[in-house]
């Protein structure tokens, strides 16, 4: 796991921070010259939310035209990013999800973005300026009443080739990175041979934001030949078709306009300015709130839409772009001289990536029956000092997750801050979500698609 102490000192300066800054963070959006249907319905449907989603969360909003340079980052539009002193995020997601954006821009507050790219082995790719859109495609095995030589792997291959040969403007490459500014869109290639020796193929597309519903099927249309390689030739010149539609489809927030290579690369600073980061204003605090310490600390936390989530969690680089939201939680913690205990739960109806769909699909990992989302407990551990007010105690201690009725050790860090009647709480840790049960998750690297990282920060009373 990344530096812990650094991610809590960071979270800890969230805390301490009044929420007025003399140096604004921003939202940047990158535009185009065009009449497309895509940038004339992102201004008709999404300008309004995002000058609001910016004032409420304290933003100055930057119009950037592609015309007058752009960073090398940006390679579409419509094109979102979120800056601050620590460096500039790319908004992933669909540009027509409110929810989507803000849970971008209070994950990017809190977590550094990566600039980490996941890569793709013998890909289709296609290439238009500055723009690269790539077309995975997963092949699962054959039904029906395959051949007698029938093979898997070798299936596979031959699919693969037939899908690359059918394409126009998709061409194979043996490799290639998908960033945070890569658009692609996942194709699936389902293959049925029946006894009369028919090839029936059918595909599906999913948006690379929204693996839970396809964005089109052709299930109730499938191309049959006696030939396999004529079969699948004709369903992937379909399939690159339908995603060329829907790159210009401003309906599903799926749509872009690629950006021509003639345009001038610039950098952050030309468009937003130089960012010396917040500071805290020069106020009169008053006299600092004495400690009142006690044995037992609760908390009953239920976050009202909008506000500031107490807990984060992601998965890691080059997949943190995924991040998610906790919204509730209860428990307690049981103060002694020099050491602490408690326990912490939190529902399943807490969870939001800002995506119902994807809400949806969380829930869905958990067991029937159970609505914990995850709950952790730990014994007495020590602490290294006493509490006092205004003085930070960091702490790390062996704690038992529970998450899908299965219970795991998890080493815990954090810091407490005693003030006045209140103990703020920073805390962090990691799982591997397969030893949970938890089998689906995003498309990426082995090492990395099954790593979770959790982020908490919450006031006991």
């Amino acid at each position: 796991m990344k530096s812990i102490s650094l991610v809590i000192l960071a979270l800890l300066s969230i805390l301490l921070m009044d929420s007025s800054r003399t140096q604004k963070e921003q939202l940047i959006i990158f535009r185009q010259n065009t009449e497309s249907t895509v940038i004339v319905d992102f201004h008709v449907k999404m300008m309004d939310d995002i000058k609001a989603i910016a004032k409420k969360q304290n933003l100055d909003i930057i119009i950037a035209d592609i015309e007058d340079g752009a960073p090398k980052e940006v390679t579409y539009t419509p094109f979102i990013a979120f800056r601050n002193k620590e460096g500039v995020s790319l908004f992933y997601g669909r540009w027509n999800q409110a929810s989507k954006l803000e849970n971008f821009i209070r994950t990017s507050r809190i977590f550094k973005q990566s600039d980490a790219a996941t890569l793709k082995e013998d890909i289709l790719e296609f290439k238009s300026g500055r723009t690269k859109v790539l077309m995975p495609i997963k092949i699962t095995e054959m039904t029906g009443t395959p051949p007698k030589d029938y093979n898997y792997e070798s299936f596979k291959k031959e699919v693969k080739e037939y899908a690359d040969e059918g394409t126009l403007k998709f061409k194979q490459v043996p490799q290639s990175a998908l960033g945070k500014n890569t658009r692609a869109f996942y194709t699936a290639i389902y293959v049925n041979h029946d006894e009369k020796c028919n090839y029936a193929v059918t595909s599906e597309i999913y948006s690379q934001f929204n693996c839970e519903t396809p964005i089109y099927t052709s299930f109730d249309n499938p191309v049959v030949s006696k030939k396999l390689g004529k079969a699948v030739k004709e369903v992937a010149l379909n399939l690159e078709a339908e995603i060329f539609r829907q790159m210009r489809n401003p309906d599903n927030g799926d749509g872009f306009d690629a950006i021509p290579s003639k345009w001038q690369e610039v950098t952050w600073a030309d468009i937003g300015g130089e960012l010396d980061g917040p500071v805290l204003e020069n106020v009169d605090e008053g006299e600092p709130q004495k400690f009142i310490a006690k044995e037992k600390w609760t908390t009953n936390l239920n976050v009202r839409e909008g506000d500031d989530p107490f807990g984060l969690f992601r998965f890691m680089a080059p997949l943190d772009n995924y991040t998610g939201e906790l919204k509730s939680m209860k428990g307690n913690a049981v103060l002694q001289p020099g050491s602490i205990s408690g326990a912490f739960t939190v529902p399943v109806s807490a969870i939001t990536m800002g995506d119902k769909d994807l809400d949806d699909a969380i829930s869905s990992f958990i067991l029937k029956g159970d609505e914990m989302f995850l709950g952790f407990s730990w014994k007495q551990a020590g602490l290294k000092d006493n509490l006092s007010s205004g003085m930070p105690v960091d702490f790390k201690i062996p704690a038992r997750l529970k998450l899908n009725e299965k219970e795991k050790s998890v080493d815990v860090e954090g810091r407490l801050v005693p003030q006045g009647e209140q103990l703020q709480v920073s805390a962090s840790f990691s799982i591997d979500k397969s030893i949970f049960g938890v089998e689906k998750g995003p498309d990426g690297p082995e090492e990395t698609k099954e790593l979770m990282e959790f982020f908490l920060r919450f006031n006991l009373k």
